[in-house]
């Protein structure tokens, strides 16, 4: 390789990790399965309803939960275990966050992280830190419905599929 080309080469590369590095925001990473934090805010009191396309949505490309964060996911109770390491990945996360859950880099559903610890009620799916924000590895993926919208979708075939295929599912 001639060193003009490598010069260039080692140019582009930079530039282009410059470029995509910068904010960590863009293209969903294709991770089997993964929870992203949002860039951006939504209404707290009505969470991710299905007014928002969360295909549309901004989050960040590098999830902050995977697969290899969690220890077994209790479908009937929507309940995860996760590892020391995805507890302490959750340990400072802010209540009121926006997540996006995906599955082999396609979208499924929203939510917001919150705690079973305050009074105020989110209508959709929360991802209750309670337990994580205690010292304890469990994670309650919740639902409310307070009137018909959002519609529940934690019971997606697609997450219970990716997590029964890596033997996570309890």
């Amino acid at each position: 390789m001639s060193r003009r080309f490598s010069r260039s080469l080692a140019g582009l590369t930079l530039a282009g990790l410059a470029v995509l590095g910068c904010d960590n925001h863009g293209p969903v990473m294709p991770y089997d399965f993964a929870v992203h934090r949002t860039a951006q805010d939504f209404e707290v009191q009505t969470g991710m309803n299905s007014s928002v396309d969360i295909d549309e949505v901004v989050v960040e490309m590098l999830p902050l939960i995977t697969l290899d964060d969690i220890e077994w996911y209790d479908w009937d109770e929507h309940m995860i275990e996760l590892t020391d390491r995805g507890r302490d990945r959750l340990a400072g996360q802010e209540v009121r966050q926006p997540f996006v859950v995906t599955v082999q880099g396609e979208r499924v559903y929203g939510g917001v992280f919150w705690s079973g610890f305050m009074s105020q009620i989110v209508t959709g799916i929360t991802f209750d830190l309670a337990g994580v924000q205690s010292g304890d590895n469990m994670l309650w993926v919740s639902y409310v419905d307070r009137g018909g919208d959002p519609v529940d979708l934690r019971d997606d075939s697609r997450v219970r599929g990716i997590l029964e295929a890596a033997g996570k599912l309890r």
